[in-house]
């Protein structure tokens, strides 16, 4: 999805949504298969956090909705904790690319910057660095 962020800056909703459903059934298949039990209020407020991020975006447009989707996604799977640690490791990332580009006069200050790639570099760090 990174690649046709950049390529595009746009993702296709209907990979977004293969994504997305197929994450969270693995997620599940392997709560059953480990016989672990489902927290109903963690459920809930993953889905208050994935509907707050998804306002934000459309509310704000700082980032997209395929972007808050990705996150909402990984707070999911990976845990609300690790999901904002992704998230302000990639606005630093971004925040540092962006403004080097600008002193090179590479990009305009208007100008879009995929976010998903970003968010993958993050993500590294964060499994990597704990």
């Amino acid at each position: 999805m990174g690649i046709i962020d950049i390529k595009k800056k746009a993702v296709p909703l209907a990979l977004l949504i293969i994504f997305s459903v197929m994450s969270i059934l693995l997620k599940l298949v392997s709560a059953i298969r480990d016989r672990q039990q489902i927290d109903t209020v963690y459920f809930i407020f993953i889905l208050i956090y994935a509907m707050v991020t998804i306002f934000v975006s459309v509310w704000g447009q700082m980032l997209g909705m395929a972007d808050m989707i990705i996150l909402g996604v990984l707070s999911f799977l990976a845990g609300i904790q690790k999901a904002v640690g992704v998230l302000l490791m990639a606005l630093f990332l971004v925040s540092i690319s962006a403004a080097i580009l600008l002193v090179l006069k590479r990009v305009k200050a208007k100008d879009r910057i995929a976010f998903i790639p970003y968010m993958f570099l993050a993500y590294l760090g964060v499994i990597l660095c704990g």
